[in-house]
């Protein structure tokens, strides 16, 4: 994968200084335990894995330049085929 000047790709879809730079990025991540009761003793905590990874990009797409909103559009369309998108930055983090 060619990356340039690309800052991020979800995708086919490049966020770059081009056509479409974020301003801020947020990334969540957490674990999941439960708490299993037990008789005559305190409750035992159980891992169940890891939470699903969240992240929030936040940016400005001018209507006028490089496919303006066209690009939202194409992305919730992909969306609605309901696949999954690959993330990565350009040091190849996925």
């Amino acid at each position: 994968m060619q990356f340039g000047g690309v800052m991020m790709a979800l995708g086919v879809f490049r966020f770059d200084m081009s056509n479409g730079a974020y301003q801020k990025m947020a990334r969540s991540a957490g674990h999941r335990w439960t708490e299993v009761n037990r008789i005559g003793r305190e409750a035992a905590l159980q891992y169940l894995g890891q939470r699903a990874q969240q992240i929030t990009i936040e940016g400005v797409i001018y209507v006028h330049f490089k496919g303006g909103l066209r690009q939202v559009e194409l992305m919730r369309a992909q969306a609605a085929l309901k696949m999954l998108l690959m993330m990565v930055d350009r040091l190849g983090g996925v």
